[in-house]
């Protein structure tokens, strides 16, 4: 069994660390990586230790994009049924690009799991698999990359952290979340108009995705994913 913590930083910290947000997970999974979200800023994997990547992944930090390399070994998913025969067999419909149920690394608190992808697999053949299984609602509830630093893994679930312009009304946050499928999870206490948020199944981006749109766009001063950080 995990424990979830909340613990909220400031928010000249929230912006610095490429952790966000408050989930601190400590305990043991199938495997024994420990899970942490810490205050440690993220720091990406040199490139000659990664492939170059089939899409363009990146979030904001104090302005500026932020380059994320994704694994080609792991992917994380939600799975929409919790049964494990039903997971397996899931799984095996996809044929070789998944690993076994077996080796995956469950984090229970957040209902996410870390599968297994084949040796080899090339970028254009993680980004077919990622759509393919992105398209798949009956049995995926979230899929997203794994992520690489220089001293973690970064995994993203489906909340992120935005701080709004100090003028916008609650009602003009509730409105332009409600327009992206976008809902409030809990305010950032001491932190005006800084909300954790969840992307819903009606949203038509990934956390990762929306919170550069909400930065991209205007609609928030500051928004990056609430990135889950899982020691080497």
């Amino acid at each position: 069994m995990q424990n979830v913590q909340t613990n909220y930083s400031s928010r000249k910290l929230i912006y610095k660390l490429a952790l966000l947000g408050g989930l601190v997970v400590a305990g043991c999974m199938q495997s024994s990586t420990p899970i942490v979200v810490d205050n440690q800023p993220t720091t990406p994997a040199e490139p000659s230790q990664t492939i170059p990547a089939e899409t363009e992944y990146y979030y904001y930090l104090d302005g500026a994009r932020v380059p994320l390399t994704p694994s080609f070994e792991w992917i994380v998913v939600k799975f929409a049924s919790a049964d494990r025969a039903v997971r397996e067999d899931v799984l095996m419909s996809y044929g070789s690009p998944l690993g076994s149920l077996d080796q995956a690394r469950d984090i229970p608190p957040l209902g996410i799991t870390i599968l297994p992808l084949q040796t080899g697999l090339s970028p254009r053949a993680h980004t077919e698999l990622m759509e393919k299984m992105r398209g798949d609602k009956i049995n995926f509830l979230l899929v997203n990359p794994l992520f690489y630093t220089a001293d973690a893994e970064m995994a993203v679930g489906d909340e992120f952290i935005a701080t709004f312009p100090p003028a916008t009304s609650q009602a003009e946050i509730d409105e332009a979340n409600a327009a992206h499928g976008v809902e409030l999870v809990q305010p950032i206490l001491g932190q005006d108009n800084t909300f954790v948020l969840r992307v819903t199944g009606g949203a038509e981006l990934d956390a990762l995705s929306m919170a550069n749109l909400y930065q991209e766009s205007g609609i928030a001063l500051h928004a990056a994913p609430n990135f889950i950080r899982i020691n080497h």
